[in-house]
């Protein structure tokens, strides 16, 4: 139920420069009923504008938006941009 929550976290992989289609359906379908939501993407090459078209597709700006790379995942970099993305969101 989505009115439990006062926030969604939405990610995904970028195939190919869009969000993928699973994630982009997600925010279609829920578009208007989402509370606060927030978005992170993981890519290999670009992420070109795939926080937009997440955006228009829920009709909500982010709380916040973390990308990362393959490589980044397990790393102690990577740790410290999801603690950063976390603190930023949870306010």
């Amino acid at each position: 139920q989505k009115d439990e929550y006062d926030l969604v976290i939405v990610g995904t992989p970028i195939w190919l420069y869009p969000p993928a289609f699973p994630a982009s359906g997600f925010l279609k379908k829920n578009k208007g009923a989402l509370p606060r939501v927030g978005f992170f993407c993981t890519y290999q090459t670009t992420i070109g504008k795939s926080f937009e078209k997440m955006e228009r597709a829920c009709g909500k700006k982010p709380a916040g938006v973390l990308q990362m790379t393959g490589p980044e995942i397990g790393t102690k970099d990577g740790d410290e941009k999801i603690k950063k993305y976390l603190e930023k969101i949870g306010k």
